[in-house]
Formats: structure tokens, sequence, C-alpha cells
């Protein structure tokens, strides 16, 4: 795209939930047609399981003091909740929770973190078709929304989906 300034940025627009957004590659001709392709590949990938390429990006940019993240929050209501469940229980919602939530969202500032984000790592989980742990997930998220901690550190206290 070409700007009226004769500025020349290489663009991928896409839609996420009926709301188009734009992502700028790079300048041209620093940053050449194969590689805005890539990261328009590497785009459509994260779009088609549900995650938005902006947002990923904005996680990636701003660094997070470690207590301040999801997956510190997360760990912190499991910690919290070990003496109501049994080992093999504790174990499963620990593996559930590293395999599906804290790749998408662990890094994330718990501030940051919106019901609109949890929606979509439950509906990128539902569309794998694994429908019971995305039921399991949605309650794994409520009850860490809601712990203590989450709400010392975040405005956001319920989840509904």
């Amino acid at each position: 795209m070409v700007s009226t300034s004769g500025a020349k940025l290489w663009y991928f627009r896409y839609r996420l939930d009926g709301k188009e957004s734009r992502l700028a590659f790079g300048p041209y001709p620093q940053t050449t047609l194969a590689e805005s392709r890539e990261k328009r590949d590497a785009a459509r990938k994260l779009l088609a399981s549900g995650i938005s390429p902006s947002q990923l990006r904005k996680t990636h940019n701003t660094t997070v003091d470690e207590s301040r993240t999801f997956q510190y929050a997360a760990t912190a209501w499991h910690s919290s909740s070990l003496k109501l469940w049994s080992e093999a229980h504790a174990d499963k919602i620990l593996t559930c929770l590293k395999r599906y939530v804290f790749p998408a969202i662990g890094s994330m500032d718990i501030i940051q973190v919106e019901t609109r984000h949890l929606a979509q790592l439950v509906k990128a989980i539902d569309d794998k078709g694994v429908h019971d742990v995305a039921g399991r997930v949605r309650q794994h998220l409520t009850k860490i929304m809601r712990h203590p901690y989450s709400r010392a550190s975040s405005n956001i206290i319920r989840l509904t989906i």
C-alpha cells in the first residue's frame, strides 16, 4: 500500500469475529515480497486457530513482570486449590492449562486479559473437536479470573461465554 506521503508498506487485512483489522509487515523494499508472504501465511495460521495476529504481536512486544502474567495467576489459583483435589486431578488440570491455555495467553499481563481473549481461546479449542476439554477449560478460566489474586490484579472478574 502506498500512502499519500509516499511511504510503501506491506499490509495484511483480515477479519476476526466480524471486525476488520490490518497488520503491517514492514516497509518496501526493506521487506521483500517473499518475506511478506511468509508473514502473511503465519498470520493466516493464527487466524485459523482463532487467535488475532495483532494481539499476539502486542503480547510479544511488551515485557511483563512475571508476577503479573496470566500464567502466574493461574499457577497461584492452582496452588491454592491443591488441598481440594486429588493429586491425579490436580495434574490433569495443570496439564490442560499447559497444553491449551499457557501457549496462547500465559505470557499476557493479567490486567490486559479480557473476556474476548478467553472466549476466543475456548472457541479455538472447541473448533478442534475436543468439546469436553473446551468446557473444562472454560470452567478453569472462570475460576482463575475469580481467584483473589486475579481480582487484585485485574478489573475483569467474571467470564460469561
